[in-house]
């Protein structure tokens, strides 16, 4: 059995945005099923992700986003930067981090939660938080391995095609 091959981080770029949105969909796609409305993960598209990366690439300051690549190809992707919740100015924020589905349980987390603990502790913040879904025991497992716990929050996001629970985790970084 051979290894994976190994992941590098890179900052993303405008020109990633297409990628970027295949791989963010398609995390959803396989990633939430049965834990969000069918509706609203089916209903994913890859061209407002894709507009979106092309607006916000390069992430402006005090936003980061990197992507994990293995073999030339996107496998991962995280974004992170200040708190955008009022109860939490204190805090930094990973906005998002999503591995490819072919690339979970290969090295692609772990790379990106190292970049980004990292990042976040060389900031201002003294605390860091992430949202994540309730039902998500896999995601949960990973967080906590790196010291997050719940923090008791909880949000409900409204869509037209679902609701959209979450629970917020947070850790101390100082």
């Amino acid at each position: 059995m051979t290894s994976p091959a190994a992941v590098t981080l890179r900052a993303a770029r405008p020109e990633d945005a297409a990628a970027m949105a295949d791989l963010n969909v398609r995390a959803w796609l396989k990633g939430f099923a049965g834990l969000v409305p069918d509706a609203l993960r089916l209903g994913q598209q890859t061209g407002p992700r894709q507009r979106y990366w092309e607006e916000h690439l390069p992430s402006p300051p005090p936003e980061r986003t990197w992507v994990a690549e293995r073999d030339g190809a996107i496998v991962g992707l995280c974004h992170l930067g200040s708190s955008r919740d009022p109860d939490c100015p204190e805090a930094g924020e990973i906005y998002g981090m999503y591995a490819a589905p072919e690339a979970v349980g290969t090295g692609v987390g772990r790379a990106l939660m190292t970049a980004a603990m990292d990042w976040l502790r060389a900031g201002p913040w003294s605390v860091a938080i992430l949202w994540t879904l309730p039902g998500d025991h896999r995601a949960a497992r990973f967080y906590r391995s790196w010291g997050w716990a719940p923090d008791g929050a909880a949000k409900t996001g409204h869509t037209p095609l679902g609701d959209l629970d979450e629970v917020r985790y947070r850790i101390v970084l100082r």
